[in-house]
C-alpha cells in the first residue's frame, strides 16, 4: 500500500494537471500519484458501497478536465456545495488536480450564512450535485478569472453570523503539515478512518486527505451519526472504524456504557476545539482501549500542538500540549515581548502551518497575521504560558469577545452585528454568562429598540435563527431603555453581564414560584415516569428543584445536553429513547407523557446480527414478530446478517397505524436496506406471514436499480394454506398420533408464570409502545390475509416444515415460476426457531445460499 511519504516524489505529475508547480508541494499531484499506485484498493466506503482508489482517481480527473475546459486559473477558488458522499471527495480531489483552490461550503448552513459566504468569496466556478442528478454539476458565473498561485483551500471559520472570514490555506502549508504528521505517525494498513465532520470545518479536510495519502480506506458517514450516539456506535462497529476525530463535548455524549462495547475496535481518538475535561479522559480510559490524543490550534494554524493522554499518568485539568516540530509557539506580553517561563501572555503561532490570511480582508489579516523578527506569526487571542518542560498550557481567551459553545468558536461581536441588522433595534450587546449547570456559557442578548416599537423577544430570536448557528443563539433577549455607562464613560459591560445573570436566575425563580398555580394533567404511566425524568434532568443540568412544567432548554439545556439527557434516561428506565424526544417535547411533563404514549421509545429498523465479508452480499431477515439472533449465531455464513424490524416504523406511522398499506411498509424498509447496502444484489429471508413483506421489499429494490434480488421464504404460502380433508388425512399420516397428542396436552397445560424483571418505570415506558406496536401488527395481519402476490422476477427458495409438506403451492409457484426452489425442513412450524432446531434451519439456509439456482 502506498504511503504518504512514498508519494512525495517531485518527478511525477498528475496526468491531467496543467498548472506549473513544485510537485512535491502540490496536493493534487500527490493525490493522483498515491491513488494510481494502488488502483484496486478501497479508497472510500459510503452506505455499504466501496469506491476503489482507481475509480476515485478517474472520477476526480473527469471533474478536473471539466474545470480546465472553463479555463480555471492557478489557485482560483471553486465553491463546493455537496453533502457528505463519494461526490464530495471526488469534487475536492478534482479541484486540486485542476490546480484550483477548494472552498467547501456545508449544505446544512442557514440560507443567510451561505449567502454571506458566497457573497464574500464571489466565485466564478462552483460544484454542486442537484437533486436527482447523478453527475457533479460545474456551475459558472459571470466573474473575472482570479489567479491565486499556491492557494489550496479557503475555509470559512465557525464564526457566528454575517461577516464570514475565509482562511486562505496554501499548498505548501497544508502539504508540509501533512508530511510531518503522517511521517511521524504512519498508519497501520488495517486502519479504517472516518469522514464525518461538517465540511465547514477544517477537520473535514484532514479526514479526507490523511487516509487518501496514507493508502487506508475511510468511511463517509451520513449526518445521522452526528446526532445519535447509538447510530454512531453502530457505524463504527459495522464498518470496523479504528480512528476518528471529535470534539471533547461530543465525545462526552457519544461515549457511554451503552455504546462502549461497539467502540472496542477503535485504536485512536483525536480531539480538538476545546479543553479536555478530566471525566472525558477517564471515560475513554475506562471504556475503550483507544489512545486519546488532543490537538491545539485554529483554522488559521491547525494542529500545531498535541498531547497524548497516557493511562498511567494523572488526568489533566487544563490544556497542556507540546508544539509540533513544524510549529513555533511563543507566549508574548501586551508589548509584544516574550514572557518568562510560567508567566501568562498571548499565544502566537509561527511556522509552516500558519495560513496566508483572510480572503478579501487585508486589514483583519494585518491585525491577526503579524510580521515579527523576519517571520510571520498568527495571534490566536488565547492566553497561555510556557512550562519548564517546553509544553504550553492554554488558559482561555485574552478577552470575552469569543467563547466556545458546543465546540464551536462563537464571536459575540458578530452576534451583535446580527442583532443590529434587524429592523427596529437601535443598539445591542451580548453577554456570555457562565452558570453552575453547564461548562458552556449562556448567551443573553440586550437590545434597545427604536422609539414606539413593541418588544418581541421570540420574534427577534426567530430572525436570528435564520442567520446564526445553534451554538450562537441567545437563550434570552432582554429589552433596555438605555445602556448604563461606567464612571469614565464606557459601556458598563459588567453591569450588563450581572443583569443577564439575574435574568437567567429570575427565569428559574419564576418557574418555581408559579409551580403551585400550574396544573398539568398526566396519565398514570407518565406520573410514574416523571420523577425519573426530573431526577435525570437535574443530574444533567446540575440544578435542583425542577418541576413538571419546566422547559429543558430554558433551564440551561443545549443540543448536546439533550442527547446526553436522552441517553442517561434510556439507561435509567432500561428503554431505548429517541434523542429527538427532548427537542419535540417542551416540558419535563410532556417528555414523560411522550414516553408513556410510546412516541419517544425507538427501535432500530436495521440491526447487525452477524458481521461478514464485505465482498459478500448480506442477508436481510424480515420480521414482524420474532427475531433472528440465534439464527445468525448458528448460521456460520460468510455474509453479514441484518434484521429488519417493522416495529421500528411505529412512531413514524403513528397517525395511520390502522390504515397503512403494505407498499408503504415495504418502501420504508427498502429505504433502510439501501442506506445499509445500496447497490445490491439483495438477499431477503422471511418466516410465515412476513414473506409478503419480503416479496414487496425485493420488488421495490429491483425496480429501483434493476439489480436481482433473492428470496428465502420459510413456511410462506400466502392464501393457499387452506387445508382440505385429503390434506388433513395425509398430514395425519405424516406426523403420526404423537404429534396430535402433544398438541392436545399443550392446549390444556397451564403456561408457567414468567418472572417479570421489568422495573415499574420500564413497564410504564413500554406500555404505550406495545399498544402502538399491537395496532401495527393487527393491521399487518389484515394486509397479509388479503395479499395476493404477482409474478416476482427473481429466485425464490421455499423451505417447508414437516407439518406443511402437503400444502398446495399454486400461489407460490405463480409468484416464482421457474425460479422456485423447494427445500424440506425436518422440524415443525412452531419449533423452527427453538434452540434445538435453529442449527438445522441455519444449515439449510447456508446450503441454499451456496446453491447455484437460488443465487441472485
Amino acid at each position: 500500500m502506498a504511503s504518504f511519504v512514498s508519494a512525495l516524489d517531485p518527478t511525477v505529475v498528475s496526468e491531467d494537471h496543467c498548472q506549473d508547480s513544485e510537485t512535491s508541494l502540490d496536493l493534487g499531484a500527490l493525490l493522483a500519484k498515491s491513488l494510481a499506485a494502488t488502483p484496486t484498493a478501497c479508497a472510500l466506503r459510503y452506505r455499504g458501497s466501496d469506491l476503489p482508489r482507481g475509480k476515485l482517481l478517474k472520477a476526480a480527473r473527469a471533474v478536473a478536465r471539466r474545470l480546465m475546459q472553463e479555463k480555471i486559473a492557478p489557485g482560483e477558488p471553486v465553491v463546493i456545495q455537496i453533502e457528505h458522499s463519494f461526490d464530495l471527495v471526488i469534487a475536492l480531489c478534482g479541484v486540486l488536480m485542476a490546480g484550483g483552490a477548494a472552498v467547501p461550503v456545508d449544505p446544512a448552513l442557514s440560507e443567510d450564512r451561505t449567502r454571506a459566504i458566497l457573497s464574500d468569496i464571489d466565485p466564478r466556478l462552483a460544484l454542486s450535485l442537484p437533486e436527482g442528478q447523478a453527475q457533479i454539476s460545474v456551475d459558472t458565473y459571470e466573474r473575472p478569472r482570479r489567479s491565486c498561485p499556491g492557494l489550496a483551500f479557503v475555509v470559512y471559520t465557525s464564526g457566528s453570523s454575517g461577516g464570514p472570514k475565509g482562511v486562505q490555506i496554501s499548498q505548501r502549508s497544508y502539504v508540509q503539515r501533512l508530511q510531518h504528521i503522517v511521517s511521524a505517525n504512519p498508519a497501520d494498513l488495517s486502519d479504517v478512518d472516518l469522514i464525518w465532520t461538517p465540511s465547514s470545518f477544517i477537520g473535514m479536510l484532514d479526514e479526507v486527505f490523511f487516509p487518501l495519502l496514507q493508502g487506508i480506506p475511510a468511511v463517509i458517514a451520513d449526518p445521522a451519526p452526528r446526532k445519535d450516539p447509538r447510530a454512531f456506535a453502530d457505524l463504527v462497529a459495522r464498518e470496523r472504524i479504528t480512528t476518528f476525530r471529535i470534539t471533547p463535548s461530543l465525545l462526552d455524549v457519544f461515549l457511554s456504557p451503552a455504546t462502549a462495547e461497539r467502540l472496542r475496535g477503535v485504536r485512536a481518538i483525536f480531539c480538538s476545539g476545546e479543553v479536555m475535561p478530566t471525566d472525558v479522559q477517564q471515560k475513554v480510559h475506562n471504556l475503550t482501549p483507544a489512545n486519546l490524543i488532543s490537538f491545539y490550534g485554529a483554522t488559521e494554524a491547525p494542529g500545531v500542538a498535541f498531547h497524548v493522554y497516557e493511562r498511567t499518568k494523572p488526568f489533566l485539568k487544563s490544556t497542556i500540549c507540546a508544539p509540533q516540530p513544524f510549529a513555533d509557539i511563543r507566549i508574548l506580553d501586551a508589548n509584544g515581548k516574550e514572557t518568562s517561563i510560567g508567566l501568562t501572555g498571548e499565544i502566537w503561532i509561527g511556522g509552516l502551518a500558519v495560513a496566508q490570511g483572510y480572503w478579501g480582508k487585508p486589514a483583519l489579516t494585518a491585525e491577526k497575521f503579524v510580521q515579527k523578527s523576519g517571520a510571520r506569526w498568527y495571534r490566536t487571542g488565547d492566553q497561555g504560558r510556557q512550562l519548564g518542560t517546553g509544553e504550553i498550557e492554554v488558559l482561555g481567551r485574552t478577552d470575552l469577545s469569543e467563547v466556545k459553545i458546543l465546540g464551536v468558536r462563537v464571536s459575540l461581536p458578530e452576534i451583535r452585528e446580527a442583532l443590529l441588522s434587524i429592523n427596529g433595534i437601535r443598539d445591542a450587546w451580548v453577554s456570555a454568562v457562565f452558570t453552575a449547570s453547564s461548562a458552556d456559557p449562556v448567551l443573553v442578548a440586550h437590545c434597545i429598540l427604536e422609539n414606539g416599537l413593541d418588544f418581541d423577544g421570540e420574534g427577534i430570536r426567530a430572525t436570528l435563527a435564520r442567520c446564526l448557528p445553534t451554538a450562537a443563539m441567545p437563550l434570552f433577549v432582554v429589552r433596555h431603555e438605555r445602556f448604563e455607562l461606567t464612571a469614565n464613560g464606557k459601556l458598563d459591560v459588567q453591569g450588563l453581564a450581572n443583569h443577564a445573570a439575574k435574568v437567567i436566575e429570575g427565569s428559574r425563580d419564576l418557574d418555581q414560584k408559579s409551580d403551585a398555580s400550574v396544573s398539568i394533567s398526566l396519565s398514570s404511566e407518565a406520573n410514574v415516569l416523571l420523577p425519573v425524568v426530573i431526577e435525570v434532568a437535574e443530574e444533567i443540568l446540575k440544578v435542583d428543584g425542577l418541576v413538571s412544567h419546566d422547559d429543558f432548554f430554558l433551564r440551561g439545556g443545549n443540543s448536546l445536553l439533550a442527547v446526553q439527557f436522552a441517553l442517561l434516561l434510556s439507561e435509567k428506565i432500561r428503554v431505548e429513547l429517541a434523542s429527538t424526544l427532548i427537542f419535540n417535547a417542551g416540558t419535563f411533563g410532556e417528555i414523560a407523557e411522550m414516553i408513556a404514549d410510546g412516541r419517544g421509545v425507538i427501535a432500530s429498523p436495521v440491526r447487525l446480527l452477524r458481521a461478514g465479508k464485505r465482498d459478500e452480499p448480506p442477508l436481510f431477515t424480515v420480521n414482524s414478530t420474532g427475531n433472528y439472533v440465534q439464527f445468525a449465531k448458528h448460521s456460520q455464513l460468510d455474509c453479514a446478517v441484518y434484521n429488519l424490524n417493522i416495529f421500528a416504523l411505529t412512531n413514524d406511522l403513528i397517525d395511520k397505524l390502522d390504515t397503512v398499506e403494505l407498499d408503504e411498509l415495504a418502501r420504508r424498509l427498502a429505504d433502510c436496506i439501501q442506506e445499509t447496502y445500496p447497490t445490491g444484489p439483495w438477499r431477503l429471508m422471511a418466516f410465515c406471514q412476513d414473506g409478503c413483506l419480503a416479496v414487496e421489499i425485493a420488488r421495490i429494490l429491483q425496480a429501483r436499480h434493476e439489480t436481482p434480488a433473492s428470496l428465502f421464504l420459510i413456511d410462506t404460502f400466502f392464501l393457499d394454506h387452506k387445508p382440505s380433508l385429503s390434506m388433513w388425512a395425509m398430514r395425519a399420516i405424516d406426523l403420526g398420533p404423537p404429534y396430535y397428542l402433544r398438541k392436545l396436552i399443550n392446549k390444556f397445560r397451564r403456561s408457567p408464570i414468567k418472572s417479570d424483571t421489568k422495573t415499574i418505570e420500564q413497564s410504564a415506558a413500554l406500555i404505550g409502545k406495545s399498544k402502538n406496536d399491537g395496532r401495527l401488527h393487527r393491521r399487518f395481519m389484515e394486509l397479509f390475509m388479503t395479499y395476493r402476490p404477482s409474478v416476482f422476477n427473481g429466485k425464490v427458495t421455499l423451505f417447508i416444515s414437516r407439518e406443511w409438506r402437503r400444502v398446495k403451492l399454486d400461489c407460490v409457484r405463480e409468484l416464482a415460476g421457474d425460479g422456485l426452489v423447494i427445500k424440506d425442513l425436518p422440524g415443525l412450524h412452531d419449533t423452527l426457531f427453538t434452540s434445538k432446531n435453529i442449527p438445522v434451519l441455519a444449515s439449510a439456509v447456508r446450503d441454499a445460499l451456496n446453491y447455484p439456482s437460488a443465487r441472485g
